[in-house]
């Protein structure tokens, strides 16, 4: 079974270090991600992957993408639609079919497919390696054992 560590890395505002389990206390458990297209029609055309950070949200029913990340990949084909509920309100979003691969170091495990991922805004909300690209929701956690480890700053999943 592959296991990842995650280890939050030391958090500098100005001049003040901050310990790494402040990191996953402000900003959640981010991962590494890659995503593309789940069926790309022109099998002439190079793949396109937009990589970058994806939060882990244990609150959140569905995996969802960033707009500008269905832009990116030119997601053409709607999966159909479906009504979210937030923090920020109710809003109905186009679902497109995508997959994900975690690039993690050492965590070898094949691109999971999404069929259904919302497009939702989420390049406004930042972590340490920047904007996210994605929220990883139970759709996709129910594949793994996810470990939370606030002391320390870490997270640990197991495929």
């Amino acid at each position: 079974m592959p296991v990842a560590k995650i280890s939050y890395p030391v958090l500098r505002i100005g001049e003040v270090s901050l310990p790494g389990h402040i990191d996953i206390k402000v900003y959640g458990p981010w991962i590494p991600v890659s995503i593309s297209a789940l069926n790309q029609l022109d099998k002439n055309k190079e793949p396109v992957t937009v990589e970058g950070a994806a939060l882990i949200d244990t609150g959140a029913t569905y995996t969802c993408i960033d707009d500008c990340v269905c832009s990116q990949l030119d997601l053409q084909l709607s999966s159909g639609k479906i009504e979210m509920n937030g923090i920020g309100g109710q809003a109905e979003c186009l679902c497109y079919p995508v997959q994900v691969q975690f690039a993690i170091k050492d965590f070898n495990i094949p691109p999971l497919p999404v069929y259904r991922a919302p497009n939702v805004k989420l390049h406004s909300i930042s972590t340490v390696s920047g904007s996210l690209i994605a929220l990883i929701g139970r759709d996709l956690l129910a594949h793994f054992k996810f470990t939370y480890d606030g002391r320390r700053g870490s997270i640990e999943i197991a495929y």
